[in-house]
């Protein structure tokens, strides 16, 4: 069997369904533990959630997992993973404490 792993973003429901159609399993991705300033959710996370910058990748910043705007963001991308069919979230950039931040 075949897995896709798409941006949850930028991955219409259609491609998602046309996957399944041909059997194969479909993972969302999406940052589950930074701030990408274009997301179109950028603007729900609170400025005090948002921390330092990612290493090498522009317009990303570690957000801190504790605080409720960043809680609510992530229920809405799961939501959105549940809503466009995905079989699976891939939530990446969850490892900051690795990272020294």
């Amino acid at each position: 069997m075949r897995v896709y792993d798409v941006d949850l973003f930028d991955t219409p429901s259609s491609t998602i369904a046309a996957l399944h159609a041909q059997g194969k399993k479909v993972i969302c991705y999406f940052s589950g533990g930074s701030y990408e300033n274009w997301r179109p959710d950028a603007s729900d996370f609170a400025a005090s959630d948002i921390g330092k910058e990612l290493d090498g990748w522009e317009g990303e910043n570690w957000v801190r997992l504790s605080g409720a705007s960043v809680r609510n963001v992530m229920k809405k991308r799961i939501k959105m993973a549940a809503d466009k069919g995905c079989d699976a979230i891939d939530p990446d950039n969850v490892d900051g404490f690795v990272s020294g931040t």
